[in-house]
C-alpha cells in the first residue's frame, strides 16, 4: 500500500559525541510492550519528559497510532534483540492538531508534567 505522505526519519543529536542517532532504549518493567517502550523513549529523549510523563504520553500516542492504523512493526532484528517501529506521519497529522499537537499539547503530558 502506498501513501502520499513524505518519508522521514526521526534522528537526534547527542550532546557529548555530537553525532546524529535514531532514538532508542530498552523495555522497562512498567512498559506495556515494545511499542510502548519505543514511544516512551521518544518522550524521554526527544521531548525531555520524566519517566512517568513519558509513559503517559506514550500510552496516548500509541493508542492514537493504533486507532488510526498508522503504526507499523515491529520490525525485529534477525537475532530478536532489537525491535523497530514506524509511524506514518500522515495519520498523526490528519488526526487534528498535526504532529506538533500530538507531541506538544496532549492531556497526558500536561497532567503528568509535574514529574519532570
Amino acid at each position: 500500500q502506498r501513501h502520499a505522505a513524505p518519508a522521514g526519519l526521526l534522528v537526534m543529536e547527542t550532546g557529548r559525541r555530537q553525532r546524529w542517532m535514531v532514538p532508542g532504549g530498552y523495555v522497562d518493567r512498567g512498559d506495556d510492550d515494545a511499542a510502548h517502550a519505543a514511544f516512551r523513549e521518544m518522550g524521554e529523549e526527544l521531548l525531555g519528559l520524566g519517566k512517568r510523563a513519558a509513559a503517559a504520553q506514550a500510552r496516548h500516542l500509541l493508542a492514537q497510532a493504533r486507532h488510526t492504523g498508522v503504526l507499523r512493526g515491529p520490525f525485529v532484528s534477525a537475532d530478536g534483540s532489537h525491535h523497530a517501529f514506524a509511524v506514518l506521519a500522515d495519520g498523526l497529522v490528519g488526526s487534528g492538531g498535526g504532529i506538533d499537537g500530538a507531541l506538544g499539547r496532549s492531556k497526558p503530558e500536561r497532567a503528568a508534567a509535574s514529574d519532570r
